[in-house]
């Protein structure tokens, strides 16, 4: 999905091949926490402080792997748009453009677990994110381009 949102933003072919693994191992830094710790809703505040961190571990793992680009995606992909995300409290623009397109991905794969594909409700989640945790424009091309982005989730 973070490749072919990456395609429909005008992205060079050489990226999109880059997303397309950012997009698949964004989260292997989790295998550092806790077993059972990013599936609680009930964290205490040990627990809590240690979800920082693992994004940064991610891009750690992947740098040999995957290079500069794609550590810096994975890194920066839980910034925020509103400058409240982590690891480093980046905001708008200064968030990496891969790694805003990797978050609005993740959201549409977050947004189609808990609801279905349903893709007026999914618009209207993602729409309702822009400006918050979401880079709009990004936003914007996703609900274009929802149905191609959709299809690349299967």
């Amino acid at each position: 999905m973070a490749a072919e949102l990456a395609r429909s933003s005008g992205m060079p072919p050489a990226n999109i091949s880059r997303m397309q693994l950012a997009g698949h191992l964004h989260d292997v830094g989790r295998a550092s926490l806790p077993s059972g710790l990013v599936e609680s809703d009930a964290l205490t505040d040990e627990e809590r402080a240690l979800l920082p961190g693992y994004p940064a571990r991610s891009a750690q793992m992947l740098q040999l792997m995957g290079g500069h680009f794609v550590a810096d995606v994975v890194r920066h992909h839980r910034e925020r748009w509103d400058e409240t995300g982590f690891p480093d409290g980046r905001e708008r623009e200064s968030i990496h453009e891969g790694a805003r397109i990797l978050a609005v991905a993740h959201a549409v794969d977050e947004i189609v677990s808990q609801i279905g594909a349903a893709q007026a409700l999914i618009m209207a989640r993602l729409r309702s994110r822009a400006g918050t945790d979401l880079d709009p424009a990004i936003v914007a091309t996703a609900t274009t381009h929802l149905p191609a982005i959709l299809s690349a989730r299967n």
